[in-house]
């Protein structure tokens, strides 16, 4: 099975902190997916990791707790969960797709 971010065939270096899951550090337009018939929310994706990544986005608190996040560029798309939120940014964890 493909990991979700496997799509992004992403090209970028290591991020300057250790943590357990290595964060690429990456700067891609996407949007983030409420309901059906919903515009989407603009976003900027941010180190992606094998288990999420930090979204930026102008209203965090318009962002539910879970969503879709679409990068249409790369033509890639995965549910997610809202794990954290900042004053501009949310940390978003994939959700395993037998869910």
């Amino acid at each position: 099975m493909k990991h979700p971010i496997d799509h992004l065939k992403l090209k970028t270096q290591d991020v300057r902190e250790q943590r357990r899951h290595r964060r690429n550090a990456c700067f891609l337009r996407g949007e983030i997916l409420t309901g059906e018939g919903q515009a989407g929310i603009p976003c900027e994706v941010h180190d992606i990791s094998t288990i999420g990544m930090k979204l930026v986005v102008e209203n965090v608190s318009l962002v539910p707790d879970r969503v879709k996040v679409r990068v249409r560029k790369r033509q890639f798309e995965a549910w997610v969960d809202v794990v954290r939120r900042g004053s501009a940014d949310i940390g978003v964890q994939f959700i395993n797709e037998r869910l």
